[in-house]
This record gives structure tokens, sequence and C-alpha cells, in this order.
């Protein structure tokens, strides 16, 4: 029986990282705090933030007070609709 390799992608593994961050916070938590406690470039983390948006899989606040959430029901995601995105 032969090795599997699971192979994945940059952009999932900072969906990954940026989802449970999000899920460990209390409210809101911005862009910026996410890819410096990620150790990511904003710019990328910004494509998968829009990604995830689209997809209903997070939420976002616009304003000063602002930022990226999950809804009760986005907290269910599974790692495979993930990995599907």
């Amino acid at each position: 029986m032969g090795s599997r390799i699971l192979n994945i992608s940059e952009a999932t593994v900072i969906a990954l990282h940026a989802l449970k961050l999000i899920a460990e916070g209390d409210g809101c938590i911005s862009s910026a705090d996410i890819a410096s406690r990620a150790n990511v470039s904003r710019a990328h983390l910004s494509k998968v933030l829009r990604k995830l948006v689209a997809a209903g899989m997070l939420s976002v606040k616009k304003g000063p007070a602002g930022g990226f959430f999950l809804t009760k029901e986005q907290a269910d995601v599974s790692y495979m609709q993930i990995f599907e995105l």
C-alpha cells in the first residue's frame, strides 16, 4: 500500500489559521491583527478573507470597531468545506 501525501495550499493554511484566531477571539478581529498573529502577508490574507466571506464562512463588520467574526452557524464549518474553497 503506497503512502499518501496531503497537499495543502498556502491559502488553505492561511484560512485555517485565520478561522482559528477569529473563533478564539471575543468579538471582531481586524485583518491587521490576524496577519500579525498568523505571521502572514496582509495582501494574501485579504484575498483569503474575501473568499471566506463570499462563501458565507465568515462575517465582516465595517468601521473603526469592525473586523471579522463568526456567527454560530459559521462556527460549524468543516475542514472539508475550507479545503474545497
